[in-house]
């Protein structure tokens, strides 16, 4: 079960939420309103069985009944936050990716959020991600609804990508690796994440730089067997790295780029079919596939859908919504 949507509109109950149920095949979609608005920064999780269990807009901590759980308010703390949570009440603007929730190994029902806080940086005024926190959820208590039991932890403080992190099993299957990157920067931060918290934190430097105009339009996706990792910002050689999932090292990386021809691709994101074979690109108004397996990645580019100007009422396009993303204290009071 995913939970989606965007803002509230006073008086209209049809506009705000969504879900996306993944228990049935075709999975279904269906309006679910809450009060909790969601703007950029949204990640949720269900159990093995597809429950929904919890999920954030960056701001609280709502259960499956969309109430914020004991504990589950005022996540990602400070100026940020009063004026994205408080203020304008739109949730949290940290970006897509800027939010992991993993199962805590070895337990049953502990869970821990991994979240991106922000800050605002003067002379001049910008605002950056500058730390990592985890909150832990504990779905036995509260009768079952859950409750936060720990939140705002810090895991470190530096100047982080806006979103790009991702979490990918480890080897054993049990553990799990977190990947966050440096902001503008071809450095990765990669956690160990087991039964104990983050018990180990690695460093590489590997890959391109990405272009500084670009923070908060990158996108990082994992291959289903953990192998791969693309980065991917539009209208730049998309990076393709081979990760270890033993020693939690990436051992390889090449690129390849995107004939967008006349096509506009300001805005976009990518997913790996479920096989590992097939990358994706969603550029706004078309998609391109790219076959992974092939000698020459770049040359097996095929545009495999277009946007056919369908609006119901508004357009629907082929993007990861990052346009929205407030680089200046400006553009958060504008809202």
């Amino acid at each position: 079960m995913w939970v989606i949507g965007g803002y509230n509109i006073p008086g209209n109950i049809e506009y705000g939420g969504a879900l996306i149920n993944f228990n049935f095949k075709p999975r279904t979609t269906y309006f679910n309103y809450r009060e909790m608005n969601m703007f950029v920064c949204n990640v949720s999780i269900s159990d093995t069985a597809g429950n929904l269990q919890f999920y954030t807009n960056g701001c609280d901590i709502a259960g499956a009944n969309d109430t914020i759980l004991p504990n589950g308010d005022n996540i990602n703390p400070g100026q940020l936050h009063y004026i994205d949570c408080v203020q304008n009440m739109r949730g949290y603007a940290s970006n897509h990716q800027s939010a992991v929730i993993l199962p805590l190994p070895d337990t049953q029902g502990i869970y821990y959020l991994f979240h991106e806080s922000q800050s605002i940086v003067y002379n001049p005024t910008i605002i950056t991600t500058d730390k990592l926190l985890y909150s832990v959820v504990d779905m036995n208590a509260n009768n079952g609804k859950g409750q936060v039991v720990e939140k705002n932890a810090l895991v470190m403080f530096d100047s982080l990508a806006y979103g790009e992190m991702n979490a990918v099993k480890h080897a054993n299957g049990i553990d799990w690796w977190i990947i966050v990157p440096q902001e503008s920067s071809n450095q990765f931060y990669i956690f160990l994440f087991t039964k104990d918290g983050i018990v180990d934190t690695l460093t590489q430097t590997i890959g391109d730089m990405p272009p500084p105009d670009k923070e908060g339009y990158g996108q990082t996706v994992f291959s289903p067997d953990g192998t791969r990792m693309i980065r991917y910002y539009p209208y730049t050689p998309i990076m393709n790295f081979t990760f270890d999932r033993i020693t939690g090292y990436f051992t390889d990386y090449s690129t390849f780029s995107v004939n967008y021809g006349s096509d506009f691709a300001a805005q976009g994101g990518c997913a790996i079919s479920p096989n590992g074979r097939f990358l994706y690109i969603a550029a706004l108004l078309q998609v391109y596939q790219f076959d992974l397996w092939a000698s020459d990645i770049e040359a097996s580019q095929v545009k495999v859908a277009v946007w056919d100007g369908f609006l119901d009422p508004v357009a629907i396009s082929f993007r990861k919504d990052l346009g929205t993303q407030p680089k200046s204290v400006k553009n958060c009071f504008s809202e």
